[in-house]
C-alpha cells in the first residue's frame, strides 16, 4: 500500500482519537459513534497558545478580587473562557449555562449575565458575568458555580469542563511569590501587597523579557525563582526600595489595629 495512503489514514485515526478523548466520556466499552461532527459541544475551557501542539487546558476555578482594582470600581465584568467543536456556527447561536444554587454562595444580587449567545464563526467565546461588590466580601469570599446546559444548538462538551467555578473577594490573599520575597518586603501582609500593586505596576519596569523581547515584570509577574537583588533585577530592586520608604515614611498598622506594631520592610 502506498505510504502516503498509511500516513493519512493514521493522521485521521489520530484525530479522531483526540476528539472522542476531549469530547467524550471514556468508559470502557463505550460507543465510539457518540462524537458527531454535526453536533456542537460546549465546555468550560481555554487554549494553550504556548504548547507546540493543539492542547486545551481545563480551567475547573478562576478568582477575583476587587482589591486589585481602583477603590472607587464598584461592579466588574468577568469573562469565564468557553470552547466549542464539532459543527462551526454560522450565526449567533444561544447556549443555556444554569447557576448551581446548591454550591453557590453569592448572593443573587450580586451577580448578572450578560446575554449567552456564541458568536459565530467562533472556536472560542466567553461566558460574561457582571459581579457587584458587597460589604462582606472585605472578609469573606464568594462562589458562584455555572454548570453547561444542553440546549437545541449545543450539547455538553468535554465530561470534566461541564462546571465552572468562580470565586469573589475584596480581599488579597498572599500571592505564591511572596515567600521568595521576605528577605526584601518582610512577611506578608495585605497592606504591603496592596501597596506593592499600585508601587510596581505594568510599565514601571522596562526589563526586557528574553523569549517576546518586551517588558514582561510587574506585581502581577513576579520572577519565579528566588531572585539575587539587586544585581539580578536592579529596577525591581529599585522599587521595593520605594516600597520600604512608603511605610518608612507612613504608619501603617496591620488591619488598622494600632496595638500591634507599625508594618515596616526589613
Amino acid at each position: 500500500m502506498n505510504k502516503f495512503i498509511i500516513d493519512k489514514t493514521m493522521r485521521n485515526s489520530f484525530y479522531i482519537c483526540l476528539l472522542l478523548a476531549l469530547f467524550t466520556s471514556c468508559k470502557e466499552n463505550q460507543d465510539i459513534t457518540t462524537f458527531d461532527l454535526n453536533q456542537r459541544y460546549l465546555n468550560f475551557s481555554q487554549t494553550d497558545t504556548t504548547a507546540l501542539t493543539y492542547d486545551i487546558n481545563y480551567l475547573g476555578t478562576s478568582e477575583y478580587s476587587f482589591a486589585l482594582e481602583e477603590q472607587e470600581t464598584n461592579v466588574k465584568k468577568v469573562g469565564i473562557p468557553i470552547a466549542m467543536a464539532g459543527k462551526m456556527p454560522e450565526q449567533d447561536l444561544n447556549y443555556t449555562v444554569a447557576v448551581n444554587q446548591e454550591l453557590t454562595t453569592l448572593p443573587k444580587d450580586a451577580y448578572t449575565f450578560d446575554p449567552f449567545i456564541y458568536r459565530k464563526g467562533r472556536v472560542k467565546d466567553s461566558v460574561f458575568v457582571q459581579v457587584k461588590k458587597i460589604e462582606a466580601m472585605k472578609t469573606k469570599k464568594f462562589i458562584l458555580v455555572l454548570d453547561i446546559v444542553e440546549n437545541e444548538n449545543f450539547k455538553v462538551g468535554h465530561n470534566k469542563a461541564t462546571s465552572f467555578q468562580l470565586t469573589v473577594s475584596n480581599m488579597l490573599s498572599e500571592p505564591s511569590w511572596w515567600s521568595r520575597y521576605t528577605d526584601y518586603m518582610g512577611p506578608y501582609y495585605p497592606e504591603v501587597y496592596q501597596q506593592w500593586i499600585y508601587t510596581y505596576v505594568e510599565g514601571a519596569d522596562p526589563t526586557l523579557s528574553p523569549v517576546t523581547n518586551k517588558p514582561y515584570l510587574y506585581w502581577g509577574n513576579m520572577p519565579t525563582y528566588i531572585p539575587n537583588l539587586p544585581e539580578d533585577y536592579p529596577i525591581l530592586y529599585h522599587h521595593i526600595l520605594k516600597l520600604k520608604k512608603y511605610f518608612q515614611e507612613n504608619v501603617v498598622y496591620p488591619n488598622g489595629d494600632s496595638s500591634k506594631p507599625r508594618i515596616l520592610l526589613p
